[in-house]
């Protein structure tokens, strides 16, 4: 604990000194008081922006608004490549929904009428949805009824 409030400490004065570089030419006086009190050496060098931080997005995954988890792509993947990422958390929540259910009727929580009136609704709308994981999804999956 310790050792990440030092780590953090840290951080936090290195991005200070930076930012109160930046204000150097609109408030050279005030800036470079500040970088003293701060005991900032290199008053009068720009920060150099790191190319590594900049390498990673993080996207959250969000289920009914609420974030569920975040996964981290690469800056330079393409945007065909974040629509598959996307489609297949779509299924994937999906998937997991329809275990649930199954789990929901082998445990006696809901009744046969009930799943049954679920898995038709749902595969209803996955048809006339007009995405293409959609249909692949419904077109793989085994829509068998109790």
């Amino acid at each position: 604990d310790y050792l990440e409030k030092e780590i953090s400490n840290k951080v936090l004065k290195e991005s200070a000194i930076n930012l109160i570089k930046q204000m150097i030419p609109l408030t050279p006086h005030f800036a470079h008081e500040c970088l003293e009190l701060m005991n900032c050496i290199n008053v009068n060098t720009w920060p150099e922006i790191s190319e590594n931080k900049f390498e990673e997005i993080k996207l959250p995954v969000q289920i009914n608004g609420k974030t569920r988890d975040i996964i981290s792509i690469q800056e330079n993947t393409a945007e065909n490549d974040i629509k598959k990422i996307r489609d297949y958390c779509e299924t994937d929540v999906l998937n997991t929904y329809l275990v649930y259910l199954r789990y929901q009727l082998i445990s006696n929580s809901i009744t046969n009428e009930s799943y049954n009136n679920l898995i038709k609704e749902i595969f209803a709308l996955l048809e006339k949805s007009d995405k293409k994981h959609w249909k692949e999804f419904s077109a793989l999956c085994e829509k068998k009824l109790y």
